[in-house]
């Protein structure tokens, strides 16, 4: 014998103000990740950290061939 459970599925106004509110939020928030980004985007434009980390650990690895002068001091 087989039997089926039903069970009515009743909303409260809280739980769907609740669902509006994150719906909401959602939307509010990728508005805001986006435009923090794209301000940050163009203000730092090629001056970017990570670049400007990289290039400098990479001037830091290279071999330097010139000889530095003497200081002044040591005479």
């Amino acid at each position: 014998m087989a039997t089926t459970l039903y069970k009515p599925i009743v909303e409260s106004p809280l739980d769907s103000l609740w669902q509006r509110v994150t719906v909401h939020f959602e939307r509010v928030s990728e508005w805001f990740w986006f435009l923090i980004s794209f301000v940050l985007f163009l203000v730092l434009g090629p001056f970017s950290a990570p670049v400007v980390l990289l290039v400098l650990c990479k001037l830091g690895f290279q071999e330097n061939d010139h000889v530095e002068p003497e200081p002044a001091s040591s005479r």
